[in-house]
């Protein structure tokens, strides 16, 4: 089963009318791409510019890989907050094998003084007043401008996002990709000679060929996007019609066909509270799912009440439909309060709901009790309230 929140659910319903830039030919071809360089490869030399630490001359400044030898090529960048995260646990893995015949070299395409003045800053979260220069003079740090080695290794083994390490073994060949935080277990493995090359190949051939999906699946969705900011829906409901129906997305088929829900919306299309009746029928064991269409079709017409009252009542229904599939979860007795209040008007009942949704909305109890509070008030004094409603994590 599939788990939405609502940030999430927002974005699927809504991404086709946000993006403005289409598909471009060119990214379209890089995302298809096979790479050159990947599991098995042998590694290029290194031909690195600048070298700034090198554990107190422990370390050489490498420029051929040699046999025997263990290396990790680690791309980062002084604006990437994960790369500077993963800095202590690369730090804590370089002395761990100090021993092992083991060199990490951390490589950014920076230039020097962008570089240079990011180690003078102090490490987030140590006491100790230890800044990054003293922090990564632990292993390799270099920078190399002209991106020689980034062509080498990043670039031709077609990834896309940083901090990325590559794991040299004692061949010269690569053993492993992925992030740096999750190189413990291959680096022991390499070290020990227990390591499956072939098999981990295997392995990540799938988790590219998925990731190239999701490359060609996020384009795709820009185009749909602009076809909306153009003013095309019908041009965009074929696009994503054609999108549903290709095999290679088969995994993303619900939630693409709960983005075309938002075009079915945003367009005021006749048929779209028919097309949510299918969607609940089809998905009524997926509570999640369910709740966050509705929700998102609730916050569309609380924000511009663009929302006809035949699509606001089936949403509704599937808010409704959600409880039943889930009827002790909180936040999706919430949604269907939200929709009594609005739809049915029934303020006496959306109080009962909403009791219900706060004595199950375990540690999400407080924010669910704002909105029975505001009902309260309502009651209270017969004047309608301001109402609000938390973002949730399922």
């Amino acid at each position: 089963m599939h788990l939405f929140n609502h940030n999430i659910i927002t974005f699927l319903v809504t991404t086709v009318l946000v993006i403005s830039v289409g598909i471009q030919p060119s990214f379209a071809q890089e995302a298809n791409a096979s790479p050159n360089f990947t599991i098995g490869s042998k590694a290029p030399d290194l031909d690195i510019e600048f070298w700034i630490s090198d554990r107190n001359g422990l370390l050489p400044q490498t420029s051929k890989i040699e046999d025997g030898n263990i290396y990790v090529i680690e791309f980062w960048a002084t604006w990437c907050g994960p790369c500077i995260a993963a800095m202590p646990h690369i730090s804590e893995l370089q002395d761990k094998h100090s021993s092992d015949n083991v060199q990490i070299i951390s490589i950014s395409d920076e230039d020097l003084d962008t570089v240079t003045k990011f180690l003078e800053r102090p490490v987030a979260g140590d006491s100790t007043g230890r800044t990054y220069g003293e922090l990564t003079n632990n292993y390799s740090l270099t920078i190399d401008p002209d991106k020689s080695v980034f062509n080498d290794y990043f670039a031709a083994a077609k990834r896309t996002g940083i901090p990325c390490a590559f794991l040299i073994g004692k061949t010269g060949l690569v053993e492993w990709i992925g992030h740096p935080m999750r190189l413990d277990q291959p680096l022991e493995k390499v070290v020990s000679g227990e390591w499956d090359r072939k098999a981990f190949a295997v392995q990540f051939k799938k988790q590219e060929e998925a990731r190239k999906r999701q490359m060609m699946l996020n384009l795709a969705m820009r185009s749909v996007g602009e076809q909306m900011r153009n003013g095309n829906p019908e041009k965009a409901l074929q696009l994503m019609d054609e999108l549903i129906d290709d095999e290679q997305f088969k995994s993303s088929k619900k939630q693409l066909t709960m983005a075309r829900m938002g075009i079915l919306i945003s367009s005021n299309r006749a048929d779209a509270a028919n097309e949510l009746k299918i969607f609940t029928n089809e998905n009524k064991n997926d509570p999640m799912a369910l709740n966050s269409i509705a929700w998102s079709i609730y916050e569309k017409h609380e924000k511009s009440g663009d929302v006809s009252a035949a699509v606001l009542e089936q949403a509704k229904k599937t808010a409704e439909a959600a409880v039943k599939a889930a009827p002790d979860n909180g936040a999706i007795l919430d949604t269907l309060a939200h929709f009594i209040y609005v739809v049915d008007e029934n303020l006496e009942k959306a109080i009962e709901m909403q009791q219900k949704a706060v004595d199950n909305g375990g540690a999400q109890r407080e924010e669910l009790l704002t909105f029975l509070k505001q009902l309260k008030e309502e009651k209270r004094t017969g004047k309608k309230q301001k109402k609000s409603k938390p973002t949730f994590d399922f």
